[in-house]
């Protein structure tokens, strides 16, 4: 399958900027494989702004997931099933998240203020 990148604006509320944003050319497919490296399940965060940087961590249990020593920009991608969202959150254990962002996209985001990530049902 195909991706297609779009640019994305800022996120209201949480001072993170999106770089871009790659969606899937057939949603309903995407999150029942794996895809760069993500498997099925899982929310993927990379060691850059790269897919072929390798995975820094993954996630696929509901709840905040705590961040230690993430700094600037990292792809980070929504390999979910089922609807489930993840959101940057500036504090630890799920306190001050932003936006949801859906199945089966992914983006590059600044990591500096994010301390936590929190994956779940939407």
């Amino acid at each position: 399958m195909r991706f297609i990148k779009k640019l994305a604006a800022g996120l209201a509320g949480t001072g993170i900027v999106a770089g871009a944003v790659v969606t899937s050319a057939n949603p309903a497919l995407a999150s029942n494989e794996t895809r760069a490296g993500c498997p099925s399940g899982y929310v993927c965060l990379y060691n850059t702004t790269s897919y072929d940087s390798g995975i820094l961590a993954k996630w696929s249990s509901s709840g905040a997931h705590n961040l230690s020593n993430v700094y600037n920009d990292h792809v980070i991608y929504n390999n979910q099933t089922d609807n489930w969202i993840f959101k940057v959150c500036t504090g630890y254990n799920g306190a001050g998240c932003g936006a949801a962002y859906p199945q089966d996209t992914a983006w590059v985001l600044n990591f500096t203020p994010i301390n936590s990530v929190y994956v779940g049902p939407s």
